[in-house]
């Protein structure tokens, strides 16, 4: 009861604060009502406090009654005791019921009493209790109830109760399928003799999980064993005990359980919470061996972990286990709260079509592409069979190891089918792929002997079918081992797609788990959908119900939404009238926002329990409604860091202007949102002058409004994203647009502070003009007293394609291509941004001798760089270098100079002669800081060598040309590259600190990974990470970040015959890297896409030259406003340089302070703001330091 206590006088009850002595008068229990009871469990409990009355001689009638074995006489010593439930060897709190409750199976004098144990457990204040438990089968009764401190108790073990401490209390949280809550002791129990009570859940949903908070045990928790390095250690998240794991960087270890009841093929879901103590690098692992999860880099905060699997068709009882641990982890980490529960799946339904996660319709189009990255793991709708382990996101092989898709629409005849895998990880062994159109006769596909990917079609014979099972099965000769073993090759992808003969379905699947906490005799009751599931939608538990009595029943309904375990947000109760018969409820609730949620259901003794996962797309916690605003149209702002989903209801707080904060030279932007009640057609915005102090003025030329488009996310690129509409695209808002009814279309504002703008506060208005709408909303900026350089600090190095660009805008005049290629370089240079080559059309030439000896023509490239450095701002430059090879992780490319191989005195002559000839001129020209190679990307260990090869040559030669690798540092490369460039989860402190001392730079990049709980380039990730991607830059002392690419609008393998439209389809598929035509691999949505091509170029099949620039993207403005934020920093700590010995003590510290990133902001590289207003606050005393210093 969450430290609330009950008290009863006869009928009535009032409440109070737990801790508050009473005494309560006894309530009117009718012991007969005990006869009837049909459930596993009977509780009656008046609740915490005081204590109950009851005579002898009806306990000793109640005894008899029920076959109990006689009395206990406890004086009790003043401690008081509460109730716990029992799982095998584990207690359990149970919230005190103050009603009687019986259900499922009847109990009588018949039953018979085979065992029965005592729990007595202590609080200090607050009620004895006794939980007794009759053992027949696996049924039976338990009688909870509150007894006087010295007086008869039934008696279910003939031993004394020992005298008990009083413990400490910690507010426990409700687990599925327990119904538990309460306050759990934390101790003084732990002395007992080994007298359990074994309380069977009524539907045996939940699977009993040994001692699951770690609380019992002598030495070690009970039910766990240890294997490598660990502890069991005191400060657990729900209680006084929790479980440790180390490992030094190389070691695996881990917690197990003891045996558990799990069914093959069962659906389970597990939840448990999980901290980082010390550390980090490698990972947690989690789960049963045969579905292991990673958990990546976990936060030193308790957090709830929440996963689903699916156990295999045949499970081996000695796998039958859980387990906590780590992998290649260097430092510690901790477990606590475990629950286990069967789970059951709810898809999305549209007629007689049901579609899971990973499922799509569109017209005569049927996808599917399993949804390894998602909650649903290994599971998945048309999952038939498997006997196959799975780690994280991909499917482990080994000898004897199968898995059995059936892809079925509701009977649909099927054409056109095709299937693709990709093996991630292999070292022996074979994939067959092989087909069936009833599920007995097999045709093999194809084989698979590699790593790669393979895309094949089903043979026409198959087809047309209703049904079309899909096997992938190993021929290996390793089997798999019990601890997670790599196996002989991994599937880290399988998709099927087919033409289906039904062009009106468009649905996209989706799968939640729900699991039954609790079943009533009288009904037969199954969960059917959850509705929308989002803020303002229409969120309707449908809930299928049969009053199987035959008679109509009056029964509460309730509804309940508890967010991050903790907190209820939403509760509506009600009764509901239910005649004989089937009839289906759809009882609504309400989800205020983004966040973990757990929705709760109950209807007369029905209890179920979902989880729901919404991304920070749909925040609501954000955003002022506007002047002008009414009910008919609404008009509200927020700040450029939020992603507004189409759905989310208008905010409540009121604001009187867009407002927006910017210094001389600056690019910010605000949202200003319109939602209509009925469509509006041909919506315009036009901004007006802003007036500021004394006259001044901010031209209405240099407000930029946009329109914020949305692209259909159908896959998440991870757990964090959701399928969806996101906002990405910021095309401009050239003509008027219609706006569909009841959606929210924001307005991208864009304000370009001039150089040499006075400061102070701006204000004008943006007219907005519709059909029989029109409306002025106020707009307000506030200039900072100093002005951002053009050249940023912070490197910045990102990739660029021209020939995309060509491809996609019909270029082929070389004037065409340089004019539009100038709208390009211009948008990088607004948004501080410095591509590889920002002189594609202008590079310098060389002319070799016969005695291969160069020669150079710098003219136009000496041209055109200049104005990239001295006029864009751009701050570094590739520099392309002949002679050293080239390579990746997978392939490479031999050193060769004009033919000559590197052993020869021609190619060692020339190379020097041509790289000093480099150097030189870079140094005439002043650009040694702004030029780097790059001429290696991601090597291996194996590369090593090779890579150190290059980097000896031009240490050689050209000491003075920088040298990055795309690499974290390592023993064997240090001395090779002077700028290293890491992942972002490869950051070392330590390594960093030690090169930075040899005068090593270091920047970092992402890509395709890291994903969550990382900061993305991806599209379905929270506005403010690419922003505070920089923010982490600054604070990790590192001097420069990397993108490898920023126009990646298609794949030639997932769109061999046209290319593909980057609005319609957000996906970066793979290309490269061997993956054959045909084949969609994801990468995550927009890897390598923070631009867009023009909307009329989006095709790529314009039918003439399309003579525009770039479409922005919300990301690429947040980059921006990072690198910004950067200089920021920078402008503070060289102020303080300058001016901090003019400061008192107190007030230079303060300074100081302002240069430290907030926790609030980012507390490491996993845990940071998905809110942009603790950046903006920070942001904004940065500027008012700079202010004040700057005077």
């Amino acid at each position: 009861m969450s430290g609330e206590w009950t008290q009863w006088r006869g009928d009535k009850q009032r409440t109070g604060r737990a801790g508050v002595a009473g005494r309560i008068s006894r309530p009117r229990i009718d012991w007969k009502h005990f006869a009837g009871c049909r459930e596993d469990w009977i509780s009656i409990g008046p609740g915490n406090g005081g204590r109950l009355v009851l005579p002898t001689g009806e306990m000793e009638a109640v005894s008899r009654q029920y076959g109990l074995a006689g009395y206990l006489d406890v004086d009790g010593s003043g401690q008081l005791v509460k109730v716990a439930e029992s799982t095998g060897s584990q207690f359990y709190l149970r919230a005190l019921d103050p009603l009687c409750r019986c259900g499922r199976r009847r109990v009588g004098r018949d039953s018979g009493a085979l065992q029965r144990w005592v729990s007595v457990l202590c609080e200090g204040r607050g009620m004895m209790m006794v939980t007794m438990r009759l053992l027949r089968g696996r049924r039976g009764m338990t009688h909870s109830g509150p007894f006087p401190r010295r007086g008869p108790f039934p008696l279910l073990a003939l031993a004394p109760l020992p005298h008990l401490p009083t413990p400490r209390t910690f507010p426990a949280r409700p687990l599925p399928g327990k119904g538990l809550q309460g306050h759990f002791p934390a101790a003084g129990w732990l002395a007992l003799p080994l007298l359990f009570c074994l309380v069977l859940v009524a539907e045996a949903q939940q699977v009993q999980v040994p001692n699951p908070s770690f609380e019992v045990g002598q030495g070690q928790p009970a039910g766990w064993l240890l294997e490598g390095e660990g502890q069991w250690i005191e400060g657990g998240a729900e209680g006084e005990r929790a479980l440790a794991v180390r490992g030094d960087g190389e070691s695996t270890s881990f917690w197990r359980s003891g045996l558990l009841s799990m069914k093959p093929g069962g659906l389970y879901l597990l939840r448990f919470m999980a901290r980082s103590l010390e550390g980090g690098g490698g990972t947690p692992t989690s789960g049963p061996v045969f579905c292991n999860r990673d958990l990546g880099d976990l936060g030193r905060q308790w957090s709830e972990q929440t996963s689903v699997f699916q156990a295999p068709d045949s499970l081996d009882a000695e796998r039958a286990w859980l387990r906590f641990g780590q992998w290649h982890l260097k430092g510690r980490v901790a477990f606590d709260a475990v629950s286990l529960a069967e789970a059951q799946p709810v898809y999305t339904r549209q007629g007689e079509v049901l579609l899971g996660e990973g499922e799509e319709i569109d017209g005569r189009r049927y996808t599917f592409a399993a949804p390894f990255h998602s909650s649903s793991r290994n599971h998945s709708r048309p999952l038939a069979a498997q006997r196959c382990d799975f780690n994280t996101n991909r499917w482990i092989f080994g000898a004897g190891s199968y898995v059995i898709y059936r892809h079925e629409l509701a009977g649909r005849p099927q054409r056109g089918a095709k299937v693709a895998v990709t093996i991630g990880y292999y070292q022996a062994g074979e994939l067959v792929v092989e087909a069936s159109a009833d599920g007995e006769r097999w045709r093999e596909l194809g084989a698979l002997g590699k790593a790669g990917s393979r895309s094949l079609a089903l043979p026409g014979e198959l087809l047309p079918a209703s049904a079309i099972w899909i096997r992938l099965r190993a021929r290996a000769k390793a089997a798999l081992g019990l601890d997670s073993a790599p196996g002989s090759f991994q599937v880290h992808s399988y998709t099927y797609g087919s033409i289906v003969e039904d062009a009106s379905l468009r649905l996209q699947g989706h799968t939640q788990f729900v699991v039954i906490q609790g079943t009533d005799p009288r009904l037969k009751v199954q969960v059917r959908g959850l509705g929308e599931q989002v803020p303002g939608g229409d969120n309707r538990i449908a809930v299928q119900v049969e009053n199987t009595t035959g008679e109509t029943l009056s029964l509460p309904q309730q509804v309940r939404v508890v967010k991050d375990g903790e907190t209820t947000v939403f509760v509506r109760a009600s009764d509901a009238e239910l005649p004989p018969g089937l009839r289906v409820l759809y009882p609504p609730y309400e989800l205020p926002g983004d966040g973990s949620f757990w929705v709760e259901y109950s209807l007369g003794e029905f209890r179920a329990g979902a989880g729901v996962y919404l991304a920070s797309l749909y925040a609501t916690r954000y955003g002022e409604q506007l002047p002008g605003s009414s009910e008919a149209v609404g008009l509200w702002w927020a700040s450029s860091g939020y992603k507004v989903s189409r759905q989310r209801p208008l905010p409540q707080a009121k604001g009187q202007a867009l407002r927006i904060r910017a210094a001389g030279d600056e690019r910010e932007a605000a949202q200003l949102v319109v939602r209509s009640v009925q469509a509006l057609r041909g919506l315009w915005a036009k901004p007006q002058e802003l007036v500021g102090p004394e006259g001044h003025h901010i031209a209405a030329g240099q407000i930029e409004i946009l329109r914020v488009a949305y692209v259909p996310v159908a896959q998440p690129s991870d757990y964090s994203g959701a399928a969806a509409l996101w906002p990405d695209p910021l095309p401009p808002l050239d003509r008027p647009i219609d706006m569909p009814a009841g959606i929210n279309q924001p307005l991208w504002v864009r304000v370009h502070v001039p150089p040499g703008t006075p400061a102070g506060r701006y204000t004008g208005v943006i007219e907005l003009q519709a059909e029989g709408f029109s409306a002025q909303v106020p707009l307000q900026v506030e200039v900072y007293d100093f002005e951002l350089p053009r050249r940023m600090t912070c490197t910045t190095a990102f990739g660029f394609s021209p020939e995309e660009v060509f491809r996609y805008q019909k270029l082929s005049d070389p004037q065409d291509k340089r004019a539009v290629l100038d709208l390009y370089t211009e948008n990088f240079s607004a948004h501080r941004i410095s591509p590889y080559d920002p002189v594609p059309l202008d590079h310098f030439e060389v002319k070799w001798s016969p005695t291969v000896k160069p020669s150079f023509l710098w003219q136009d490239w000496d041209r055109a760089m200049s104005r990239a450095i001295d006029t864009l701002g751009f701050n570094s430059f590739r520099l392309p270098v002949l002679g050293l090879g080239s390579g990746t992780y997978q392939n490479r490319t031999e050193p060769k100079l004009q033919g000559f191989g590197e052993k020869s005195p021609q190619y060692r002559e020339g190379l020097r002669a041509y790289l000093g000839a480099l150097e030189q001129h870079l140094t005439k020209k002043g650009w040694l800081d702004e030029a780097y190679v790059y001429w290696f990307d991601e090597p291996e260990p194996k590369d090593y060598p090779f890579v150190m090869g290059g980097f000896a040559k031009l240490k050689a030669h050209a000491p003075r040309i920088r040298r990055m690798l795309t690499e974290q540092v390592e023993p064997a490369l240090i001395g090779g590259p002077n700028i290293w460039c890491a992942l972002t989860p490869e950051y070392d402190s330590t390594a960093v600190a030690q090169r930075q001392q040899g005068g090593d730079s270091f920047w970092w990049y992402v890509c395709t990974s890291p994903k969550a709980p990382y900061a993305g380039l991806f599209i379905d990730h929270p506005a403010t990470e690419m922003r505070v991607w920089l923010w982490q830059t600054w604070q990790h002392h590192l001097q420069g970040v990397l993108v490898w690419q920023t126009n990646y609008w298609t794949s030639d393998a997932a769109y061999p015959d046209r290319p593909q439209n980057p609005y319609a389809d957000p996906m970066s598929w793979v290309s490269g890297y061997s993956t054959e035509k045909g084949n969609k691999l994801p990468w995550g949505n927009g890897d390598g896409r923070f631009l867009y091509p023009p909307e009329a170029a989006a095709s790529g099949q314009a039918h003439e030259p399309v003579l525009s620039g770039p479409v922005d993207s919300m990301r690429w403005e947040m980059l921006r406003d990072g690198i910004e934020d950067y200089e920021y920093f920078v402008m503070l700590k060289r102020l303080l340089a300058e001016r901090g010995a003019t400061l008192g003590v107190e007030e230079r510290r303060q300074y100081e302070a302002l240069l430290q990133v907030p926790e609030a902001v980012s507390a490491n590289l996993t845990r940071f703001t998905d809110d942009p207003a603790p950046l903006e606050a920070h942001r904004d005393q940065l500027a008012r330091a700079i202010e004040m210093l700057g005077r």
